[in-house]
């Protein structure tokens, strides 16, 4: 599995209907790489207690060991599914196109979505704080009511999106200006 995924292919009805893609936005990969070191460690220090657990047990030790091998199976696990998380596919990709924006998610990249440009009303860069973590997110809202939510974490040159966003969205409002 590659840790750095290459943008999908936009299928050929969105390509006509939204244009040739001028950026594109994927995955967080610094977000997978932490990922990635972390269950590494919790892995490695998982086994590290699960050996001394596994020795004290074969020696007959007094103590608690059951404890500590329990702990060691508990951070195997956690590691495993941290280290699973940062090998999944990348399953997000957002393109900036002329005409709209155009969207992927889901396994393998079934489910495409598009909106033009005029159906966009405002994007939002939205900041949510609960408790010690703070969420960062960029929220389209078009005119239907549909909403299309960005986590920071989640998107690679998050900055750089909301900016292309703004500037697409604000220049379709401003009318041209008039010649001479």
């Amino acid at each position: 599995m590659r840790l750095r995924p290459t943008p999908p292919a936009i299928p050929p009805e969105l390509l006509a209907q939204y244009g040739e893609p001028e950026e594109a936005f994927g995955p967080n990969m610094r977000f997978r790489r932490a990922s990635l070191v972390l269950g590494a460690f919790l892995l490695l220090l998982g086994l590290g207690f699960f050996v001394f657990s596994v020795a004290a047990l074969v020696q007959r030790a007094k103590g608690s060991y059951e404890a500590v091998l329990f702990s060691g199976l508990c951070l195997m696990t956690m590691g495993g599914f941290a280290f699973r998380f940062a090998l999944l596919p990348a399953r997000n990709w957002l393109f900036v196109c002329p005409r709209g924006l155009v969207r992927t998610f889901g396994r393998d990249w079934i489910k495409w979505e598009g909106v033009g440009w005029a159906d966009v009303l405002r994007v939002e860069d939205v900041n949510s704080s609960h408790g010690l973590a703070t969420m960062r997110l960029c929220r389209i809202v078009a005119a239907d009511g549909v909403q299309w939510d960005f986590l920071a974490d989640l998107v690679a040159h998050y900055g750089r999106l909301v900016a292309v966003l703004r500037r697409k969205v604000e220049g379709r409002r401003m009318p041209p200006e008039p010649d001479g």
